[in-house]
């Protein structure tokens, strides 16, 4: 693990690793097939900056983005696990934080990010069969919680998830509806002039798709779950 970091400029960079699963409910269609990524080893860059301009209020909005790539390609099987095949996972966000500041120290946060999931895959053709991949993009407006305890902090945070592209289940139902939400636990230790993080999220997108009789592809609903674990080191400047 490496890292950068500062006072308002952190770097953080480490390992990941994330499982992805993705279902239908209420499936007529058997050509619509599930699948399941068994655990992907990732690199993670996280990068966040909070310019001075030494005004109240402007000093607490800052800019953060995170990159994450799989390492190696993963096993990965449909859900029945009938077929198998290679994936690769591609991840990002990037946004703006607002940081709540009581005495001199961060107690909490409010966020809106962009972001991107990408899986894909690799192996024989399998002809029928519609395996949901591609690229799944969303806006997360989210909050968050810091609970200091010596040379430990603690975070919480949850958010709201809006997809605004679905190639991965949207792209066969064009009617669907869909949304989403995400939990993240963190706890950061200082070490020295660095910093030690481990993390974990889930975030949990659920699908209306709203078929019609005549269309290829018929199911009630699906839903696409990643959960994700990290350790990063950082220095802050």
């Amino acid at each position: 693990m490496i890292a950068l970091l500062c006072a308002l400029l952190e770097i953080w960079a480490g390992p990941e690793v994330a499982a992805r699963r993705i279902g239908f409910r209420d499936r007529l269609t058997p050509g619509l097939a599930g699948w399941q990524s068994g655990a992907q080893p990732l690199f993670r860059i996280d990068v966040l900056a909070h310019p001075t301009h030494g005004l109240p209020v402007i000093d607490d909005v800052g800019f953060f983005g995170w990159y994450a790539r799989s390492l190696v390609k993963s096993q990965t099987l449909t859900a029945d696990g009938s077929l198998g095949f290679s994936t690769q996972q591609i991840a990002w966000e990037a946004g703006a934080r607002y940081r709540l500041v009581i005495d001199g120290e961060e107690r909490g946060a409010a966020s809106i990010a962009y972001g991107s999931l990408r899986s894909d895959f690799d192996g024989p053709g399998i002809g029928g069969v519609l395996l949901p991949a591609g690229t799944l993009q969303y806006w997360r407006p989210g909050v968050e919680v810091r609970v200091p305890i010596g040379r430990v902090a603690l975070f919480g945070g949850a958010g709201w998830l809006a997809p605004v592209r679905q190639d991965a289940v949207g792209a066969a139902f064009p009617r669907s509806s869909s949304g989403g939400l995400d939990a993240i636990l963190r706890a950061e230790m200082e070490l020295g002039g660095f910093f030690l993080r481990g993390a974990v999220r889930y975030m949990r997108f659920f699908y209306s798709l709203h078929p019609l009789p005549h269309d290829p592809y018929v199911a009630g609903g699906a839903l696409d779950e990643v959960a994700s674990a990290s350790l990063a080191l950082g220095y802050r400047l």
